[in-house]
């Protein structure tokens, strides 16, 4: 679903041209892009309910039915403030949970807005686990097996993908964070002995950040592999198939692939060097339970 707003705002509750050739927010800065994308990935559209999403998704039709309308009259279409403030609360709503290609509601666990649901416990279980060759194997897997999904569910629609190519990305993507995990964690097990207490953080998020990281962006290159080679659609700014594009196919699946290089940095880091701290600072309780409790 393309971003959409109102051509201006009046204040004194009057209607205003509204068009959905614009996007909601102002794309060429930082911010506005920011918005945009916080606008269908807030964790909170998470908890909209199917249904809601339909609704939503009706209410957006019909107001583009509206302006298909009135352009065939050579007119525009006038909306009031509140009926903008509806569309732009719906497109949100669309855009967490409608593929943009194919139309098709995407799975729950799937959408960009559940992310923060599926790493918590998931980093968790990184930081929080042993580093035993059973708990590095078991949450690497759990882990990928999370990503193959979310790259599928959110996959460019225009490449065809069989259930042996996205077998093949499975394993592949499996395979290589295990293999990363146990690498790194065999590299510095000469070191174990060194990192005691809250630097046992460190340990863990060595292994689990590196794992991670190979692991995240080889998952997405071999699951959009086909957009890297054979390219993607470019469109007008009407939405028109212009072609197809090798050079922007792999722009795009390059720089998200850093993208999810770097995206445990944050949700590892954090964690880390906060408990750190609170080791330095003598802030560790020594009862087990609340321990737990404090992690």
């Amino acid at each position: 679903m393309s971003n959409t707003k109102a051509a201006s705002q009046g204040t004194d509750g009057s209607k205003v041209p509204f068009t959905f050739s614009q996007p909601f927010y102002d794309l060429s800065t930082y911010v506005g892009r920011f918005k945009s994308v916080w606008a269908s990935t807030n964790p909170l559209l998470f908890l909209v309910s199917n249904n809601h999403v339909m609704e939503c998704q009706g209410l957006i039709k019909r107001y583009q039915d509206e302006e298909l309308a009135a352009n065939a009259k050579n007119e525009e279409l006038f909306l009031s403030q509140d009926e903008v403030a509806q569309i732009k609360q719906a497109d949100s709503v669309v855009r967490s949970a409608i593929h943009p290609d194919t139309k098709e509601v995407i799975p729950k666990p799937m959408r960009l807005s559940a992310y923060l649901y599926a790493n918590i416990p998931i980093n968790f279980g990184f930081l929080m686990s042993a580093p035993t060759t059973f708990n590095i194997v078991l949450w690497q897997w759990i882990n990928q097996t999370y990503y193959v999904g979310v790259n599928y569910a959110n996959r460019n629609a225009a490449s065809k993908f069989t259930n042996k190519d996205l077998a093949i990305a499975y394993c592949t993507a499996v395979a290589a964070s295990i293999g990363v995990g146990l690498g790194v964690k065999r590299f510095i097990e000469p070191f174990k002995s060194s990192f005691t207490g809250s630097k046992a953080f460190f340990f863990m998020f060595t292994i689990s950040f590196m794992a991670n990281s190979t692991a995240n962006g080889s998952n997405l290159m071999i699951i959009r592999g086909k957009e890297y080679k054979n390219g993607i659609p470019i469109t007008d700014k009407d939405g028109n198939e212009l072609g197809v594009s090798k050079t922007i196919g792999r722009s795009a699946v390059l720089q998200t692939a850093f993208t999810r290089c770097i995206m445990p940095i944050l949700p590892l880091g954090i964690p880390t060097v906060s408990f750190f701290l609170l080791d330095k600072m003598g802030m560790i309780p020594k009862s087990k339970p609340l321990k737990i409790i404090q992690q």
